[in-house]
């Protein structure tokens, strides 16, 4: 996480909104983003515990999201990570994101299986979500998202996934992450600058270079493979 003050920064980059309304209120806003990251961060070391107790573990698969969606109040009934949703079913029109996960990777979808179910199986087979930026309940549009990308993704996104390859470093990871169709569309591809390719390379401590592909997109990756070894 984040000070309030690289937050406010952070959103000032997004999108005009932030920079021209002198009314915004920064300590709701910040309160919100800490609320959602306290929530994400509980789900990665549940990750790691349950990942950890596997016998035959296969190498951690990244999927990168972007951040909780916007547009209703906190908490956003959506957020997969919110541990007051774990208890319920999954639902086919909020829980679109998981559901496309869980389909890629051959999860089961009972109509009755909770949430916390899902993340609990997704966690055992290695599947890592991540959301990548801070803007939780921020709207966004193709703009803010090549906004993101080029203004915040190279700060905040990268020091973030460095924090998560250290937390993994002695698990084997799969150099093929997906990313949801709007990353793959504003930048998050093999075609972006080959620097930065090799700066996500060495945040989540991979062997090779990591290829892009849009989740739900057919691919020949095998849950077992191919993977880098702990480096």
């Amino acid at each position: 996480m984040i000070s309030q003050k690289r937050y406010i920064v952070s959103l000032k980059k997004v999108a005009r909104k932030f920079n021209n309304n002198k009314n915004i209120n920064w300590g709701s806003w910040y309160a919100q983003y800490m609320g959602y990251e306290l929530m994400w961060d509980n789900y990665l070391f549940t990750f790691i515990q349950e990942y950890a107790k596997e016998p035959n573990r296969p190498c951690i698969h990244f999927v990168f999201w972007e951040s909780c969606p916007g547009g209703t109040p906190f908490p956003h009934q959506n957020y997969a990570f919110n541990p007051s949703r774990h208890s319920i079913p999954h639902n086919g029109n909020s829980d679109k994101y998981l559901r496309s996960v869980c389909w890629k990777f051959g999860i089961e979808l009972d109509k009755h299986i909770t949430i916390g179910a899902l993340m609990v199986e997704l966690a055992k087979k290695g599947i890592l979500i991540i959301d990548l930026y801070p803007t939780h309940g921020v709207s966004l549009d193709t703009g803010n998202r090549k906004n993101l990308f080029k203004n915040v993704f190279p700060d905040y996104s990268l020091e973030k996934l460095t924090r998560v390859g250290k937390l993994i470093k002695k698990f084997r990871k799969c150099e093929t992450i997906r990313v949801t169709s709007e990353l793959f569309n504003s930048g998050l591809e093999d075609a972006m600058d080959p620097l930065l390719i090799e700066k996500i390379r060495k945040a989540l401590s991979l062997k090779n270079n990591p290829k892009f592909i849009v989740i739900g997109q057919k691919d020949t990756t095998h849950l077992n493979g191919p993977s880098s070894t702990p480096s």
